[in-house]
């Protein structure tokens, strides 16, 4: 993870990272392939859930990126998404 990121309101509930996650990757955009799940060799089919408004991480656009790996690949893969209400 990048260092240079700080929490915008610490103790004050859960920690919203997404404004750390989404930089990290840039700036480590080298490491990510060696982090990813190989969701196109699972046999069963894939639910993914995930919200548009997530404020700890990309949930949204993660569970985009696996579902179509999987389609990819040929497999099966279902998201239910709540887009983000902005």
């Amino acid at each position: 993870m990048d260092g240079s990121w700080t929490p915008v309101n610490p103790g004050s509930g859960p920690a919203a990272i997404r404004d750390w996650y989404e930089p990290s990757e840039r700036s480590f955009v080298h490491l990510l392939p060696r982090a990813e799940i190989p969701v196109e060799k699972a046999r069963a089919d894939l639910l993914l859930v995930a919200g548009g408004d997530d404020e700890m991480w990309p949930s949204l656009r993660f569970a985009e990126q696996l579902a179509e790996r999987r389609r990819s690949a040929g497999t099966t893969a279902q998201l239910i998404a709540r887009r983000c209400p902005c």
